[in-house]
């Protein structure tokens, strides 16, 4: 997928929390790229509160999407994303 129609399918916004700068692709095995900000690729600090946004990422229609949030809520220690 070009970075042109990722952007388009993203709407030009994270695809986890809706942020509109520092956006880049991350590739999720096998399913493909997801387009995330920095706070959602993990190069700046997120508070627990900001992943909140999983709970509603986790109904993309984009498979890329789904697999990306469900790996990542594997990976948090709160109580909420078990």
């Amino acid at each position: 997928m070009s970075d042109t129609d990722l952007m388009t399918r993203a709407g030009a916004s994270c695809e986890f929390c809706g942020a509109g700068q520092g956006l880049a692709a991350v590739d999720v095995p096998p399913a493909g790229p997801v387009l995330l900000c920095d706070i959602c690729r993990g190069e700046e600090d997120a508070t627990a509160g900001h992943w909140r946004c999983l709970e509603g990422a986790a109904w993309s229609e984009v498979p890329a999407v789904q697999l990306a949030v469900w790996r990542k809520l594997g990976g948090l220690d709160e109580a909420w994303a078990a």
